[in-house]
């Protein structure tokens, strides 16, 4: 079995790409030198440089920018990786540097064949470099004298350093056989090579600074090379200067076998992070609304034309296709909807263009709803999140929460104009986040906005130019719906024992007056209050969750008004609605403030039970110490920074109920809580007594 402590496994065929040449990147130049034989059915060349064995594997048809995978060490071993990145027009390298152990000698050549390739051969200037066991020395001294040569690193096993096996050794120990040619080839006596700190776990700056992504795939049984002492203390130390580094760990695995079986994990890896390849998806692919017939998906394409989107059940051969444009008076986005599918059933998708496979893999499916068999449904909230690493670590932990969806509430993305152009540019730049992509290929994301994504700090409807805000967030979602189809944001739906609604409170603030107190100005407007109302009173869902960027309560930091507070004869009517209509199970959530909080309402005797209201935020790292206020119903509140909320609605077995889980980017729980419907206004049964 493999897990993942940083996201888990994406599987990915890329098999199409644009023909556009990004930068100053040639097509590659000419055949190479030596003698031509087979490397699994590529081309492959063997030839000397000042006296260096090379070896050089090339495509059936080189993709642009001429990207290659450079290997250090056990040529030919487990070539799988190399085998379906040659298959996506990857050139793959290899130059000896057997038994110099990444020392100085080893580097002069590297630099002398790097040379070659991309001045005689108009390779990438930016190859992934792959190291397998001792082949981790090298791509590591060499990544980190050359920082700005190398696109990403790629370690199976990878040894980092001597001092793991030297501590604690005397001269004359058996133990030290194994790694005298190491020591030699770097002039170390025993007590040097216990001070020893030129390895890559003492040396990570350069790399992280450089901003180069890592993957490592290992065995955390590993007798080789310790998982502990080599990957796990590199990731440790490379997360805390900032980089980005993924490790998939084979659970129980040892030093053999490398690489995965399927290797799609690692293809998926190095060709994400190619900087003069380009790809023809160029956002997503995302699940959006998902019912149990229906599926709605989302992608952003590199040039205009016709997409198809086709799902397959996998216990059965039909497929069902759905065809759409991408234009540019879209900003290239394209929204499939695929009808008339099986309740209760996961089926994988692939994306076309004409009869070409774009894009396909284990990892790209969703799961229809059940139609009305109760079930246990994970939902995660989040807001306020930037494009940064520590925003990266919640979607990742969210991953291993594994929701069935995500709400996202609002300033997401920080946009703060309402201009069209800068509104798409926000919505791509936050989309093209790489862990925000893997978190969506196989869960639906639904989203409303707050202000900042709505265009201004603290703002209202009255905002000069939300319809192109409107008009970017309509592009960049695949909601169900969209307010009223012409204004408006709001949407709602249904998965299992769960309605959610999400509000629109910017789009109509302060534009008319209000249906609840003619002398005071509307939040939701009149059309948004007539549908909630109407949907409200007519949901069958255990938990009606009513959810928003806006806090419910006024508990604020000083100064602030853009809150329910501000608008409170509106939250008092719809407190006073769920009373005279007898409406059970309503809970609040809300964002924005950048702290976790929890609180029940007072309205008991307005609605008839005290509903919750759960704050989340921020998924960024920034909280607002300010926003601690006291509030007669606060129940908790903690400054948390990289913080979701997971709730778990089971109506599986009766009393339903409703759990809320706040959790923090290294998957720490910060508070609890859970609901049974009998706590939210549900009547209980009464119980009859059988008499003898």
């Amino acid at each position: 079995m493999i897990s993942s402590n940083r996201s888990q496994l994406t599987f990915i065929l890329w098999t199409c790409l644009t023909t556009t040449f990004l930068g100053d990147v040639k097509p590659a130049k000419g055949e190479f030198p030596g003698t031509k034989s087979n490397f699994h059915g590529f081309d492959q060349y063997e030839f000397e440089i000042d006296g260096m064995n090379c070896r050089v594997v090339t495509p059936q048809r080189a993709v642009t920018g001429n990207p290659w995978i450079w290997r250090a060490r056990f040529w030919g071993h487990e070539p799988q990786t190399e085998i379906g990145l040659l298959e996506r027009g990857f050139h793959v390298s290899y130059c000896d540097v057997a038994n110099l152990w990444g020392n100085a000698e080893a580097l002069r050549r590297w630099d002398k064949f790097y040379a070659y390739l991309t001045l005689e051969h108009r390779l990438s200037p930016r190859p992934a470099l792959e190291g397998m066991s001792r082949g981790g020395l090298m791509i590591y001294h060499w990544a980190i004298a050359n920082p700005e040569k190398v696109s990403c690193i790629y370690g199976d096993a990878p040894t980092l350093g001597i001092r793991p096996y030297v501590e604690n050794l005397q001269a004359g120990d058996p133990r030290l056989d194994r790694i005298k040619d190491w020591m030699q080839a770097h002039h170390l006596s025993l007590e040097a090579a216990q001070a020893y700190t030129r390895d890559a776990l003492d040396r990570l700056g350069p790399l992280a600074r450089a901003n180069i992504p890592i993957l490592h795939v290992c065995g955390d049984a590993d007798e080789s090379v310790p998982f502990e002492k080599h990957t796990a203390e590199l990731e440790r130390r490379y997360r805390k200067l900032g980089g980005t580094i993924e490790v998939l760990v084979k659970k129980g695995g040892k030093h053999h076998p490398h690489s995965l079986p399927d290797p799609q994990p690692i293809i998926d890896f190095i060709v994400e992070h190619q900087p003069n390849v380009a790809l023809p998806i160029t956002h997503g692919p995302f699940v959006g609304h998902v019912d149990s017939t229906n599926a709605h998906l989302w992608a952003r394409f590199a040039q205009a034309g016709e997409y198809s989107l086709v799902a397959y059940a996998t216990d059965a051969p039909l497929q069902l296709r759905a065809t759409a444009r991408a234009a540019r008076k879209h900003d290239l986005c394209v929204e499939w909807q695929l009808r008339g599918l099986r309740p209760g059933t996961q089926y994988h998708y692939q994306i076309q263009s004409g009869d070409k496979k774009l894009l396909q893999g284990n990892d790209f499916f969703f799961k229809t709803a059940e139609n009305t068999k109760p079930s246990m449904l994970r939902v995660a909230f989040g807001s306020c999140a930037y494009e940064d690493e520590s925003s990266s670590a919640v979607w990742r932990q969210m991953r291993l929460a594994d929701p069935h969806l995500l709400v996202l509430l609002g300033d997401t993305p920080y946009i703060d104009s309402t201009d069209l152009a800068i509104q798409r540019k926000r919505h791509a730049t936050f989309a093209g986040v790489a862990d925000f992509r893997r978190l969506l290929r196989n869960r639906s994301l639904y989203a409303t906005w707050d202000d900042h994504d709505f265009g201004s700090n603290d703002t209202d409807g009255r905002l000069d130019g939300k319809e192109n805000s409107r008009r970017a967030f309509v592009e960049y979602h695949a909601n169900p719906s969209y307010g009223d189809g012409k204004e408006g944001i709001y949407t709602q739906f249904r998965r299992g024992g769960v309605e959610v609604f999400l509000l629109d409170t910017r789009y109509f603030a302060g534009t008319e007056p209000s249906p609840y107190d003619e002398e005071k100005s509307t939040l939701l407007g009149t059309k948004q209050w007539h549908w909630l109302r109407r949907e409200l009173k007519t949901s069958t869902a255990p938990f009606k969750v009513l959810a928003c960027g806006m806090i419910w309560n006024n508990a604020v930091r000083p100064g602030k008004r853009d809150h329910w507070g501000t608008y409170a004869h509106e939250r008092k009517a719809l407190f006073e609605f769920i009373g005279q209509e007898q409406i059970p199970g309503l809970v609040l959530v809300a964002g924005d403030i950048h702290r976790t909080r929890v609180l029940s309402h007072l309205t008991k005797e307005s609605a008839g039970y005290r509903i919750p209201e759960f704050i989340t935020s921020p998924i960024h790292a920034g909280v607002i110490e300010t926003a601690n206020t006291p509030h007669p119903g606060l129940i908790h509140d903690s400054g948390a920074p990289n913080a979701f909320l997971l709730m778990t609605i089971n109506n599986k077995e009766s009393p339903a109920t409703l759990s809320a889980h706040f959790i923090n980017k290294e998957g720490k729980t910060l508070f609890a809580s859970t609901f049974t419907e009998f706590d939210l206004g549900k009547q209980r049964p009464s119980t009859q007594i059988q008499r003898d």
